[in-house]
């Protein structure tokens, strides 16, 4: 098992012990700066390739690469994505074709935990919040069904995405 961990950016992730993290470790957007990971990945929709502004990801520490937007589901094309708005997705995809066969998502709640989304307490309205976590679970299960045999993605901890979801402690077992 080659694996990583994910880190999102929500609420949950207030009772994660991030001293016990072990492995390879991309963080999306700003998370870097309550966790210490490897790469940061960060959505960046101003970059042009060609004579239009197309979407485009940018990763911290990883020489700030470019990926080029395209498709659905995964994108097994070195130097592509998958198509969507999120971090996090890029960040599946990126984890995928880097040849991690087991990723591991933290901070991906999917859910508005004692009136905040993220782990910076930042507020959304309820019908925002559910449109957007409407929009995102289409995207995991889209990703979810273009999965190879051997590739697993699971949550840790409190989330509505629709992965296989463990707590910490067994996180930690499967990752001795």
């Amino acid at each position: 098992m080659k694996y990583c961990n994910i880190i999102g950016k929500g609420s949950s992730l207030r009772k994660i012990d991030f001293s016990k993290l072990k492995g390879y470790t991309f963080g999306v957007n700003n998370v870097d700066m309550i966790v210490d990971v490897n790469e940061v990945v960060a959505w960046d929709k101003t970059e042009p390739v060609t004579d239009k502004p197309i979407n485009t990801l940018t990763v911290r520490n990883y020489g700030n690469a470019k990926y080029l937007n395209k498709g659905k589901g995964i994108n097994r094309n070195i130097g592509e994505v998958a198509n969507y708005n999120s971090s996090v997705c890029m960040a599946i995809n990126i984890a995928l074709n880097r040849g991690f066969d087991t990723l591991f998502l933290f901070g991906v709640d999917q859910k508005i935990i004692n009136g905040v989304y993220n782990v910076f307490g930042q507020k959304m309205n309820k019908c925002d919040a559910e449109e957007m976590f409407r929009l995102f679970d289409r995207f995991y299960r889209e990703m979810k069904a273009d999965l190879r045999e051997n590739e697993k993605i699971y949550t840790v901890g409190e989330s509505a995405a629709p992965f296989a979801n463990i707590t910490f402690e067994e996180y930690q077992k499967m990752t001795l």
